[in-house]
């Protein structure tokens, strides 16, 4: 209860009472903040809402978690830049040309890239 003070204006906490109920206030958000799993072990609920921050970054900002390649034109179609300026990007969602300054030339989806390989293109 010493270091409570060091966390909690002084004003909130002028008497005993007070003390008590923020001590046993800060008791109960600690103990809620375990949850057990299915095998008996204690997880902190940080995890969790770690992996939904990582999860909701991965498909709103698909690029940040790409794996990136440079690009060699071989044959095919001129796609609007230099060949050896494009840069692929690889992610979750599928497939990306990027141009050197980061801009989009080309955007496929796996469900695109399957129906192009199911058609007998590939």
């Amino acid at each position: 209860m010493n270091l409570l003070g060091a966390y909690v204006p002084a004003k909130k906490l002028t008497d005993n009472a007070r003390l008590r109920l923020w001590a046993r206030q800060v008791a109960m958000r600690y103990r809620k903040m375990f949850d057990l799993s299915e095998d008996g072990e204690a997880r902190p609920l940080v995890d969790a809402v770690k992996s939904g921050v990582v999860n909701w970054a991965k498909t709103k900002w698909t690029l940040s978690f790409s794996r990136y390649f440079q690009v060699h034109c071989l044959d095919g179609p001129k796609l609007g830049a230099d060949c050896e300026a494009l840069t692929m990007a690889i992610n979750s969602t599928g497939m990306s040309l990027l141009t050197d300054k980061g801009r989009k030339v080309l955007d496929v989806t796996f469900t695109q890239i399957s129906s192009i390989i199911g058609e007998g293109y590939v």
